[in-house]
């Protein structure tokens, strides 16, 4: 029931705040260029391991096709109001991690 729950909110807050993460997502690619998310390695209930997505905040080597680890002015913001985090409201529909688990409630 508690996952029942959890992607019914997180259904709702994806709507919300779906402009607001296509503003983001277009000021990143016009800005920076290169891929709009990052992904990272976790692992999640019962052991499984999944793709946990966020905005890319850092700068992007074009000619080796990676992170610098150098944050762009737009990931700064982004990292400081931690809306970073909310392309992992997907994650949290597709059951691999809980609202109290996205990285902007820690």
């Amino acid at each position: 029931m508690r996952r029942l729950g959890e992607r019914l909110i997180a259904c709702v807050l994806l709507v919300l705040t779906a402009p607001l993460m296509m503003i983001i997502l277009l000021a990143i690619k016009c800005l920076d260029g290169g891929p709009v998310l990052q992904t990272r390695q976790r692992i999640g209930q019962d052991g499984r391991s999944f793709q946990m997505l966020s905005f890319r905040t850092t700068l992007h080597d074009r000619r080796q096709m990676r992170s610098l680890w150098q944050p762009t002015r737009i990931g700064q913001f982004l990292r400081t109001t931690r809306m970073e985090a909310l392309p992992q409201i997907v994650n949290v529909l597709h059951g691999d991690m809980f609202l109290a688990e996205m990285t902007f409630f820690d």
